[in-house]
């Protein structure tokens, strides 16, 4: 029985670090709520019924063709409708984003040992990195599903692919698997751009993978277009209605004055990271970004990590955590050889959008921009939705120098591979302290919904549908409200009422 469970030992290790983490950021008694925030667990049946006939929403306002994917949610709105039934309501958010931890970094894992690194030891630590290095931390510090779903599909999808393109022997059951993958990603879709990014990410990857690959696998270019197929096949339920939405509303968006008023200034503090070394620290624009702290006073987003990082000694461990991942791009490309190709692609891709305006990508960035207008404002957070995908492939990277370094000790002594090991975890421990510190899920989303909201829900449920509710004052263009009980965001009363709301938040998606 020991020896078994010793097989297993990265998996067991893997499990208790993202319990603690996951135990570390929770918050008793309280929602995890705030910014963009999802909550169709204050009524499950109206979910079901406006995700199901989701193409028009006519609870935004006077209505408005769907701009978010609100159907591609559905598959995570089951999975919370089965859990409600044993866990408490203020516990179902909470649940499904550590879910998201759990699984992506044993997703990670899997996929490094089965089909890259092919080292329990480095994928081990592959995994670990992708957990707990900074960049992830950002997907999570203010969590919105469609990121943290990513996080939690995207190893595991790319294990199914590959799975599906290398083994001719179990094509049926991996593509079974994958489309299963498939679906539960389309969460990530709410904001449908994300997943477009995600698509065109795995479309470069794999079609490289697939040529490549071709002299071992002759059908392998046939099997990529068979993922492809079945990929879209699976997301048309949203994916149709959001095409529809491009094609004859996209352009209402970037009109809309909210828009007009902030997505200039939202780019510019994604460009103002666009740097080697930004790249290197895996710092985005929310190490730049503000949250109101109560009582009139904004303060740093990410405060703790901000000071955390002002520490010599953790910069200098930053940037070596980062020159570690920079050493394995070129290991991987040596090891690999022509199958680097693929990384090498997705890597560029990557990079374009984290640059964007920087050089050398800004006259290609600019040319998208300038004529590409639905472009400009669906990326004008690029950082965010390419986040996932460079967090992926860093943790790849970091994988092949770790792998490397473990193939030189076992040369000298096998003994040394566990020291090794032993001393990454604590670097990276040590890297993360601020995420075991409560931090990793920003505090600031943790809040008790006082229960008057509730009782409202339940007084005008029992009112006819035909009535419109105003949520006063609407002040304010942003759509973006503070209240003095602690919740920040663009607010949650719609998904507990039946009614058509007014409110500002929906001023961007319809005039």
């Amino acid at each position: 029985m020991l020896n078994k469970l010793r097989n297993y030992w990265p998996i067991i290790s893997l499990l208790l670090i993202a319990f603690l983490l996951c135990a570390r950021n929770y918050t008793p008694g309280t929602f995890l709520s705030g910014w963009d925030t999802l909550h169709p667990e204050f009524n499950f049946g109206l979910a079901f019924q406006r995700y199901i006939i989701g193409v028009f929403r006519v609870e935004q306002g006077l209505g408005a063709v769907a701009a978010h994917s609100d159907m591609a949610d559905l598959p995570r709105l089951v999975i919370l409708y089965i859990v409600h039934f044993i866990l408490p309501l203020n516990f179902l958010r909470y649940f499904y984003i550590f879910l998201n931890i759990i699984a992506g970094t044993l997703g990670m894992y899997f996929f490094l040992n089965k089909h890259l690194l092919k080292q329990k030891t480095a994928s081990f630590l592959g995994a670990l990195f992708y957990l707990l290095n900074i960049g992830t931390m950002q997907i999570f510090n203010v969590p919105f599903e469609m990121f943290t779903t990513l996080f939690m599909t995207l190893p595991l999808i790319f294990y199914f692919a590959t799975s599906y393109l290398s083994d001719p022997t179990q094509r049926g059951k991996n593509l079974l698997f994958f489309c299963i993958l498939a679906l539960l990603n389309s969460p990530s879709a709410y904001a449908s751009t994300l997943w477009y990014v995600f698509f065109a990410g795995f479309f470069i990857y794999f079609f490289a993978f697939s040529l490549v690959n071709r002299k071992e696998n002759a059908k392998s270019i046939r099997s990529f277009f068979t993922l492809i197929i079945a990929l879209l096949t699976v997301n048309l339920f949203w994916l149709a209605p959001n095409i529809y939405f491009v094609i004859f509303h996209a352009k209402e968006v970037g009109q809309a004055n909210i828009n007009l008023l902030f997505s200039d200034q939202a780019f510019l503090k994604n460009k103002e990271f666009g740097t080697i070394g930004n790249l290197l620290l895996l710092k985005s624009f929310y190490f730049d970004w503000n949250i109101y702290q109560g009582n009139n006073v904004f303060t740093d987003l990410l405060l703790p990590y901000v000071r955390y990082f002002n520490n010599i000694l953790v910069l200098i461990l930053s940037y070596g955590l980062g020159l570690s991942f920079l050493t394995g791009v070129f290991l991987s490309a040596k090891k690999l050889k022509l199958k680097f190709i693929p990384l090498f692609l997705l890597l560029g891709f990557c990079l374009f959008f984290l640059i964007n305006e920087n050089f050398p990508t800004a006259p290609i960035y600019n040319l998208f921009q300038n004529y590409f207008p639905f472009f400009k404002e669906a990326f004008r957070f690029p950082d965010d939705k390419i986040l996932n995908l460079y967090v992926f492939l860093v943790s790849i990277f970091f994988g092949y120098f770790v792998l490397f370094v473990i193939e030189k000790l076992k040369k000298l002594n096998f003994r040394l591979e566990s020291i090794f090991a032993v001393i990454i975890v604590i670097l990276i421990y040590g890297y993360s302290l601020p995420s075991f510190a409560g931090n990793f899920i920003n505090t600031a989303m943790r809040v008790k919904i006082p229960n008057q909201y509730f009782q409202l829900f339940d007084y005008l449920n029992q009112q006819p549908d035909t009535l419109r509710v105003a949520n006063l004052p609407i002040n304010s263009p942003y759509g973006w409200v503070y209240y003095n009980w602690g919740y920040q965001g663009a607010g949650f009363l719609y998904f507990g009422i039946k009614q058509p709301l007014l409110d500002r938040d929906f001023d961007r998606w319809s005039p």
